[in-house]
């Protein structure tokens, strides 16, 4: 398991789950991790007003299209440059629609943005799962959070673990996994108070 300070990239599991057009929570999660990348995409080559416009037109397709018969498969690229690219397509009805001129979005360009949204993407991820990991730390014994922070964060083994801190290999393992969930719990809480709000800003 990588380690939760890392911040989570796109989980299979979410992708399984936008198969059902009727998961809210899936949808919402999806909504909050992409809108500023999409968004970005679009406001390339749109006024803000009309780049809005696409985002919802488009959020629709994928939320009740796309996704629902979308199966990840790694070695065709990662999931957000599938993205970039349906996002793509998108402009361009859009723009022929409307009589506009054809804008140049090569596979060069859409890589480069990409990367640069990713960067973006994960260092807001990576401020909350910082805020997770304080609030954590402050709910749970000191002794706890020291087992959690030598399995994990110093990588040592589950036996060095439990000869350091004078408790079972078991304790250690129920130890990790309990952490580890309630950091991802309140991930999850945080970004639905705060969805990538920083990025937000920066569009």
């Amino acid at each position: 398991m990588s380690e939760p300070q890392k911040g989570p990239t796109t989980r299979p599991s979410l992708l399984v789950r936008l198969q059902s057009p009727d998961d809210q929570e899936a949808q919402t999660e999806f909504h909050n991790l992409y809108q500023p990348m999409i968004l970005r995409l679009l406001r390339s080559k749109l006024q803000f007003a009309d780049a809005d416009n696409v985002f919802q037109e488009l959020l629709v397709k994928l939320l009740y299209d796309k996704l629902t018969k979308f199966r990840y498969d790694a070695s065709r690229g990662k999931f957000r440059g599938w993205l970039a690219r349906v996002t793509s397509n998108e402009l361009n009805d859009f723009l022929r629609k409307h009589n506009r001129e054809f804008p140049q979005l090569d596979d060069d360009l859409l890589n480069e943005t990409v990367r640069e949204i990713e960067g973006e993407v994960q260092k807001a991820e990576n401020v909350l799962w910082a805020d997770a990991k304080n609030r954590v730390q402050n709910r749970i014994k000191p002794d706890t959070w020291e087992c959690f922070r030598l399995r994990v964060e110093e990588g040592l083994s589950p036996e060095d673990v439990a000869e350091k801190m004078g408790i079972s290999r078991n304790k250690v393992d129920f130890t990790k996994c309990r952490v580890v969930k309630m950091l991802e719990q309140e991930v999850e809480r945080l970004r639905s108070e705060k969805p990538c709000a920083e990025l937000d800003e920066a569009n």
